[in-house]
């Protein structure tokens, strides 16, 4: 009886799918790989730098890569043990988005009820952040948000010093810019992060300063370098910049009752840091991950408060936001990047 009013109520049917998938956060995530695919980078400078993580064997433009060694030096561990090159790459930056997952699964677990776990999943996702993981495969962006995730899990000052220092391995800068900003908008124990990321960034001057042939080119001279062109890039295009900074979260953004003096703070950074960037929207993304992760809370309160999401007089239940994972917009330089499927560069 039921399955003959489910085939006779077409609408009815498709309430239950989307409620389905709303409550399997994972599906909705696996339906936004689907749709966007996978881009793979530096494919050719991890070739290089995981052979010889010792030896200055990169153009200048690219040499800021040394500052941000952790994959690199993955890589090169699974090629001196026989892996070849390009089977260590899909390793090393395999290995970092399964940990991407595992990580905000254990940050959902601890914050959340088992309940509004899948929820909080899925504003969180309509972010650009899984495009981030998508569209990057071959940055060690995966590792930086796992351990800032893991972060947000513990209180254990030994564990913090360790994924700050982790963090800082992934990407110095990216690094301290995430920590500072979470500092700014959680009131939680800061010792160990300023420790863990003085380690880290006193490992990174020790390797970039006396164990590789020759210094590096800095990210900073290469941001220098590009300064007029980035500004020229963001000045023309202001509300496109905007608009791909938070992707479909800015709903939860701007149905918000309060917006906290600190966040707009980090989000003005956050904003100014990535428009020195050609990856703009992915630099924007990782630093306001705090501002993301503190919304994303206050948002769940009010779904389950009211039902849904009220926008224009209209109100979207919960169990359909997870549709917003779909609608992604990615800046890149003057690029906006769509949903385009797999498109893997394997050539060595």
């Amino acid at each position: 009886m039921l399955n003959r009013l489910s085939r006779s109520n077409p609408p009815g049917r498709l309430v239950e799918l989307l409620a389905c998938i709303s409550q399997r956060w994972w599906l909705a995530a696996s339906l936004v790989a689907a749709a966007y695919g996978v881009r793979t980078t530096d494919l050719d400078e991890f070739r290089k730098l995981s052979a010889a993580p010792f030896v200055m064997n990169l153009a200048p433009q690219y040499q800021f890569l040394y500052g941000s060694p952790l994959t690199f030096f993955l890589g090169s561990y699974y090629r001196h043990h026989g892996i070849d090159e390009l089977t260590a790459f899909f390793l090393v930056h395999g290995l970092g988005v399964v940990l991407f997952f595992v990580a905000l699964r254990a940050a959902l677990h601890r914050v959340y009820r088992e309940e509004d776990r899948s929820l909080a999943a899925i504003v969180m996702l309509s972010s650009p952040l899984l495009l981030v993981v998508l569209f990057w495969f071959g940055k060690a962006d995966p590792y930086l948000l796992a351990a800032f995730f893991l972060l947000k899990t513990t209180d254990a000052p030994f564990t913090r010093v360790i994924l700050s220092a982790i963090m800082v391995a992934a990407h110095r800068e990216l690094a301290a810019a995430v920590l500072l900003a979470d500092l700014c908008l959680d009131a939680r124990p800061w010792r160990a992060v300023a420790l863990g990321v003085a380690l880290g960034e006193s490992a990174l001057f020790v390797y970039t300063n006396f164990m590789l042939s020759s210094a590096p080119a800095s990210r900073g001279a290469y941001a220098a370098g590009n300064a007029v062109g980035l500004w020229q890039i963001f000045r023309a295009h202001p509300l496109l910049h905007l608009i791909a900074t938070f992707g479909p979260f800015w709903i939860y953004v701007l149905t918000r009752r309060s917006f906290r003096l600190s966040q707009a703070g980090v989000f003005a950074a956050a904003l100014v840091l990535a428009a020195g960037t050609y990856d703009f929207t992915r630099v924007f993304t990782i630093v306001s991950i705090p501002v993301v992760f503190g919304i994303t809370r206050d948002a769940v309160e009010d779904i389950n408060r009211t039902g849904g999401i009220m926008v224009a007089r209209r109100r979207f239940p919960a169990e359909a936001l997870w549709v917003l994972m779909l609608i992604q917009v990615h800046l890149v330089g003057t690029k906006l990047l769509w949903a385009h499927g797999l498109d893997l560069t394997v050539g060595l």
